[in-house]
């Protein structure tokens, strides 16, 4: 795999992320045009890159949307983290298992770096 298709790759990935969440029926334009406004970018540039169309991608386009999603990374970490506080404070009990899983999903030793995680 070359260089070119790497970046290529690594790009259509990041734009598909920056379309989380998605609704199960969601179309994949729907998902286009919230990638795009999230991006920053044109709709047709952002589909162009979604399917993998252009064979060159400008640095500066490429920063871009690897800014926006390390933007969107953080905010949906940080959304997990206060619904994850919410569940602590309601009833740790009751949403134990949600609240491990999320743990072992955002951080691979199941420790967050916000809420704890209670210890029996």
């Amino acid at each position: 795999m070359t260089t070119a298709e790497q970046v290529q790759d690594e790009i259509s990935t990041l734009l598909r992320r920056l379309a989380d969440p998605v609704v199960a029926g969601e179309s994949v334009k729907a998902c286009i045009r919230r990638a795009s406004m999230r991006a920053g970018l044109p709709q047709g540039q952002v589909k162009r890159l979604w399917y993998r169309e252009w064979s060159t991608i400008p640095a500066y386009v490429a920063d871009q949307i690897r800014e926006k999603a390390r933007h969107h990374d953080r905010s949906l970490k940080r959304s997990i983290i206060e619904a994850i506080s919410t569940m602590q404070t309601t009833d740790p009990d009751f949403y134990r298992g949600v609240i491990e899983a999320a743990g072992a999903v955002l951080l691979p030793d199941g420790n967050l770096s916000g809420p704890r995680s209670r210890k029996d």
